[in-house]
């Protein structure tokens, strides 16, 4: 009997699989969203610019689904049947992962701090500006489902689920956790997100590394994603009381959408057949 926690760092999807997976994720991210552009552009008989919110909000959908769809398709091709738990979806001792993620949290907040106060950064991310939201409240909800709840749920699931898996059987989970966070930094890069901010959630990206690899299960990693994205989605708006609502709303809706995969998921840190 061994550690279940292991389990998803035995993964039989080989690492070069890794980045071509990524590739593969981005590609079809770009095709979607000009398909997903022209689409919207056609049917309101409008330029591309014109249905900006639209258009951002479900390329940004699409891309996160492309990118949970690529790691599926690659893991079956060579580790089928593909269970929920070989992606780090496993059911975790609350006090304990709550615990880590404080840790993990607390780690990316003063390297955050430290990194905007070394490079004269005192602003936080406009995302805003960068997803062209008006006031009216249906872009409003709409932009923050994408950015608090399906963002954080694919993210984790490809970053630390396949792709840090995967190159974890390389060289193992140190120099995997580097790479993937820098490369998780990296792709945000590819968007509108200043250069600035690019370090700090690289960061941000090796610290959930780490946090999955203790715990052996992406779930304190999807929290703590949520945590950060209702964060910087709430001071953008500069909310107030609006902040721990959607907080509250966001982690039930990802127990809503993650319920089904989870009702018979392993517990990370239970035995597991040797």
């Amino acid at each position: 009997m061994t550690d279940s926690r292991e389990e998803p760092f035995r993964a039989r999807w080989p690492a070069w699989t890794a980045p071509v997976a990524l590739i593969v994720a981005l590609v079809a991210s770009v095709v979607g969203a000009g398909v997903i552009a022209g689409i919207l552009s056609s049917a309101t008989g409008s330029t591309l610019g014109h249905p900006r919110l639209a258009v951002n909000l479900l390329a940004t959908a699409f891309q996160d689904v492309a990118l949970v769809a690529t790691a599926v398709i690659f893991a079956r091709a060579h580790a089928a049947p593909t269970r929920p738990g070989q992606f780090g979806l496993r059911r975790v001792n609350v006090r304990s992962a709550l615990g880590w993620a404080v840790l993990a949290y607390a780690a990316s907040f003063l390297f955050n701090a430290a990194w905007t106060s070394a490079v004269g950064v005192h602003q936080h991310e406009n995302l805003h500006s960068e997803l062209g939201l008006g006031g009216d409240l249906p872009g409003i909800l709409g932009a923050a489902l994408v950015v608090t709840v399906i963002a954080p749920v694919a993210e984790e699931l490809f970053f630390r689920g396949y792709f840090f898996a995967a190159l974890a059987r390389w060289r193992g989970p140190g120099l995997a956790a580097v790479l993937t966070g820098i490369v998780f930094g990296a792709v945000h890069g590819l968007g509108q997100t200043p250069v600035a901010f690019l370090v700090p959630l690289a960061f941000l990206g090796f610290v959930l590394c780490l946090l999955y690899r203790r715990t052996g299960s992406v779930l304190p990693g999807i929290a703590l994603h949520v945590i950060n994205n209702v964060l910087a989605f709430g001071l953008d708006e500069h909310w107030g009381w609006q902040i721990p609502v959607l907080l509250a709303g966001s982690l039930g809706a990802v127990a809503v959408l993650l319920g089904p995969a989870l009702v018979r998921a392993p517990r990370a840190g239970a035995p597991a057949p040797a």
